[in-house]
């Protein structure tokens, strides 16, 4: 059983230090927060918060950037939206933020020793088998959906749900690209080629073309969201031999890109624009739809503004 190692006081939970890919509470517990060494030199650690079910369901959310002046991490998003369906939830934090307070996008990257997508997805791949789990959804929006393509990819069978994710960091904004690059490999090469050995954890181009079809993806790009649709959808969706204009399914039946108006700009789905598409793919891959919760408005509004 995990050691209390300290209180979680924006969730009012104890934080239990445990193993990566263990799942093991105190009998009774269906809501837990736990810290998860990865490398002890550095500090690194892998915070996830987790809510059992009895459900055949685990879904997995993944946060996008965070202004750190505001934001308190390690961030736990999703959390209101998830509530009202049935499923085991586990929240990823990116631990990646934590090797600077300039940070503010990581796409879970990790540091120069951990690769924490890989890392992700074997504590994912823990949860399931300990929670019983035989239904995977990883999702996110922004950089969490980035996160969401990059870990699903290394759980077989699961589904990924991406928001209008970026799909290479090397085609981000320069100033983030150079932070992170900075942060996470400094005196390191040149981008391309800290980009080259790692493709894994920063281009989901490439990596969804240079390996096997294990996952299942549902994009969801917004068309008023003009960087993200030319510099990173268009340019994924064409890899995959779709015209990014109509979206569809791709040759080989597991991808399936959705084009909607949503809000001009940049900006996290609505909540109902998540859930619906969380539905749509659930029910596609795996052939049952989710059941709903009953709403508790009041408990709703503890759980954060998403």
């Amino acid at each position: 059983m995990g050691t209390v190692i300290g209180w979680d006081h924006y969730n009012e939970l104890p934080i239990f230090d445990q193993a990566l890919g263990i799942l093991d509470l105190p009998e009774g517990i269906a809501l837990a927060r736990q810290s998860i060494t990865l490398d002890s030199v550095t500090g690194l650690r892998l915070e996830a918060l987790y809510e059992a079910s009895d459900s055949a369901t685990l879904v997995v959310s993944f946060h996008g950037a965070q202004d750190r002046s505001k934001v308190v991490t390690p961030r736990f998003e999703w959390r209101r939206t998830l509530s009202r369906i049935e499923a085991g939830r586990l929240y990823l934090a990116d631990a990646t933020l934590e090797l600077s307070k300039n940070l503010e996008i990581g796409w879970y990257v990790g540091s120069r020793e951990i690769n924490l997508i890989e890392a992700c997805a074997r504590h994912v791949q823990g949860v399931a088998e300990k929670g019983a789990y035989s239904r995977i959804v990883c999702i996110g929006a922004s950089a969490g959906g980035f996160a969401a393509m990059a870990v699903s990819r290394l759980v077989p069978g699961s589904v990924a749900v991406a928001f209008s994710p970026q799909t290479a960091i090397s085609a981000y904004h320069t100033p983030a690209r150079n932070m992170l690059g900075a942060v996470v490999f400094p005196n390191g090469p040149h981008f391309s080629e800290i980009e080259n050995d790692n493709v894994s954890r920063m281009n989901m181009r490439r990596f969804y073309s240079n390996t096997p079809n294990v996952n299942y993806l549902h994009y969801v790009q917004n068309l008023n969201d003009e960087f993200h649709y030319s510099a990173h959808y268009a340019p994924f969706a064409l890899a995959q031999c779709v015209d990014p204009e109509i979206g569809g399914i791709d040759l080989s039946g597991q991808y399936n890109f959705v084009v909607e108006h949503h809000q001009f700009g940049h900006a996290p789905p609505s909540r109902r624009c998540f859930l619906d598409h969380l539905q749509q793919a659930h029910e596609n891959y795996f052939g049952v739809g989710l059941e709903s919760r009953p709403r508790d408005l009041a408990a709703e509004r503890l759980l954060g503004e998403r």
